[in-house]
């Protein structure tokens, strides 16, 4: 049941619908198809990193 994750608060990846979950000592994004009943991990990233730094990053 990934919808039950909350989406991340900051923008633009709020409005991309990007949830995060942490897990041990690290935090995963990811977005949710629901046509295709999917789950697609779009990060996993160190908690200690700057997160948004490397959310960005990701855009590339």
């Amino acid at each position: 049941m990934p919808k039950r994750v909350a989406l991340i608060s900051e923008e633009p990846w709020h409005s991309h619908g990007i949830h995060k979950m942490p897990v041990k000592n690290f935090n995963i994004y990811f977005t949710v198809n629901d046509k295709l009943k999917e789950v697609i991990i779009i990060a996993v990233i160190y908690g200690k990193r700057d997160q948004l730094e490397q959310l960005k990053l990701t855009e590339s």
